[in-house]
């Protein structure tokens, strides 16, 4: 075999590989791990008031969907601190406000809860949790989550 169609082989079986390896159907099974949004992923907070009408926020998280924040209190020393849930448009917290259905709820005992927000219907695509010590010095620890999975009492109707 001359040396040009030994060449004109070996680039075809290349050219034939790659091009069965580009059209070949990748299968797509539903056991297999999906990524979940990372506003679905719980941060922990800690709000620690010593006195009356302090307030404190978490960090700014991206919030995907329309459904409620996620709240779960691990620990409280009372049900007396104001809890709300801001809106902004980018991380750094531009355009924020408090858009909690109702302007706050108050801090629950230990359980997990949610709480009704307009975030993405106002348009903004990032929340954080905040607090506010009306009654005194408290303290509330737990997770939270931007966007709600499954259904919890809701703190909303609370208020």
């Amino acid at each position: 075999m001359s040396t040009m169609k030994k060449l004109f082989s070996a680039v075809s079986g290349i050219l034939l590989a790659a091009s069965l390896a580009v059209a070949t159907p990748v299968s797509v099974f539903a056991n297999e791990p999906q990524i979940t949004p990372a506003s679905y992923v719980d941060s922990s907070y800690s709000f620690n008031f010593n006195g009356w009408f302090q307030r404190a926020n978490t960090a700014w998280r991206s919030k995907d969907t329309t459904k409620s924040t996620y709240l779960h209190v691990v620990s409280t020393s009372s049900t007396s601190m104001k809890l709300y849930v801001d809106g902004a448009y980018d991380s750094g917290g531009s355009g924020y406000a408090n858009l909690t259905n109702g302007g706050y709820v108050w801090s629950p005992g230990p359980g997990k809860y949610e709480i009704h927000n307009t975030v993405r219907e106002s348009g903004r695509t990032w929340a954080r949790l905040g607090a506010s010590s009306d009654r005194g010095a408290s303290s509330l620890n737990g997770w939270w989550s931007p966007d709600c999975r499954g259904s919890y009492t809701d703190l909303n109707g609370l208020v």
